[in-house]
């Protein structure tokens, strides 16, 4: 029980900064949903679009903090030092490259969408989200600096700060009287950005004021070689996961407007629920990655996640039972009701399983990065989403094309990965 106690404790924080950037997505899309209907079918293909470009960036050199874990619980202090200061240069370094997915970004969602009013408004969103997501780059990094080191307390209250001043500033800019560039969705795209400064200047002020203590190292090609090697399969693992993700939400535009602004809104509730096993996940990667020269002890952990993930499953579904419909339905105000209410009171029973199973793939994808395994999460990924689901879907499109029956394809892909995640473990613990 000590030992469950502890995971939690390590893991509260950042489950609390997970709630809170959904807290902050869910405001941020009722305030949109409240704006137009236009504005909010808008938001979720152009903020996925640019979440892909970006966050692969994010998952491949946020990946320090867990090498700067390693090295750390190993008193390799100068190692760690090390390790942060190439991802920190490497980041400024992935600026072009941004600049460079504006114009791609642009011909993709041109692509999947029909309505000039709507694509105007996804590739205004995608172009002032890339500039957020150079932001949520560096604030990865620095975070980085602290969770390697277990301070996940100093990171997690950071990071709600940041999203508490988003959530403060998202109906200004939204619903207030600033000029047109910073209204509406474009004003919710830069309230973020202005949010998303403040952990970063808060992270680089404290770093400068309590430095590792551990001598200069010079930097070096193998320190930067271990970063791309295991950073860039967690990267590419998200680019598949979100990639295939925008894919399938372009699909759901096809669909009749209420029925996608219920989708849109069950979105939304879902990532609150998966703030928690997020939080949870992340915890047991940094527990992993400290504790990796033990064997026996990150097995332990995940069972003790497990357990911890089924405590937050039982409570999400007690939400659902009590809270869901009258969430979902205050999205619902600007369009077709009983379409709303007909989609979202399904979509409201699929939901829970697909909880349940996302928690899983969370928890084994965590404990198999905390052991350096990115390359084989990576294939897992890719087997599951690019070879079984976007098949799947598209097939379902064809041949009912429905949200409730294209959403039941998602826990499908949960299921493989799972699957495949197990198998993968079990030749990890084989080898260990």
């Amino acid at each position: 029980m000590k030992a469950l106690i502890r995971l939690q404790r390590l893991a509260a924080p950042l489950t609390l900064a997970q709630l809170a950037f959904a807290g902050n997505t869910f405001v941020t899309n009722f305030f949109l949903a409240q704006s137009s209907t236009k504005a909010l079918n808008a938001a979720l293909p152009g903020s996925l679009l640019a979440t892909t470009v970006t966050l692969f960036l994010s998952a491949s050199l946020g990946y320090s903090g867990t090498i700067l874990a390693r090295r750390h619980g190993a008193g390799d202090f100068a190692g760690a030092r090390a390790i942060f200061r190439i991802a920190l240069l490497t980041t400024l370094g992935a600026i072009p490259l941004l600049a460079l997915a504006c114009p791609l970004g642009h011909f993709i969602l041109a692509c999947f969408n029909t309505s000039a009013d709507v694509l105007q408004a996804e590739t205004a969103y995608f172009d002032r989200l890339l500039v957020n997501g150079f932001v949520t780059t560096l604030a990865t990094v620095l975070a980085g600096y602290f969770t390697g080191q277990g301070r996940t307390r100093f990171t997690g209250l950071v990071t709600v700060l940041g999203c508490v001043i988003n959530m403060a500033l998202a109906p200004v800019f939204i619903l207030g009287t600033l000029p047109a560039p910073f209204q509406g969705i474009s004003g919710a795209a830069w309230a973020t950005t202005l949010a998303n400064l403040v952990p970063c200047l808060i992270f680089a002020a404290t770093i400068l004021c309590q430095p590792l203590s551990a001598p200069s190292a010079p930097l070096s090609r193998k320190d930067l070689h271990e970063l791309l090697r295991l950073g860039l399969p967690n990267g590419l693992r998200i680019v598949i996961d979100v990639g295939g993700f925008f894919l399938f939400v372009a699909i759901l535009g096809e669909c009749e407007v209420p029925a996608v602004a219920a989708s849109a809104a069950a979105f939304a509730l879902n990532g609150l629920f998966q703030a928690f096993p997020n939080g949870l996940a992340q915890g047991l990667e940094i527990n992993v990655s400290r504790n990796h020269s033990d064997p026996r002890l990150p097995q332990h952990n995940l069972v003790r996640a497990t357990i911890l993930s089924l405590v937050y499953m039982c409570v999400f579904a007690l939400v659902l039972l009590f809270f869901g419909k009258q969430t979902l339905f205050a999205f619902g105000s600007q369009t077709d009701s009983i379409v709303f209410e007909r989609t979202a009171s399904l979509l409201l029973l699929i939901l829970a399983g697909k909880a349940l199973l996302e928690s899983a793939v969370l928890l084994l994808q965590a404990y198999l990065r905390g052991l350096g395994r990115t390359a084989e999460t990576s294939r897992c990924q890719f087997i599951a989403s690019i070879l079984f689901w976007i098949p799947l879907f598209l097939s379902v499109r064809i041949l009912e094309p429905s949200i409730p029956t294209l959403w039941l394809t998602m826990p499908a892909c949960s299921l493989v990965n799972i699957i495949l995640l197990k198998r993968t473990l079990s030749r990890a613990n084989q080898n260990a």
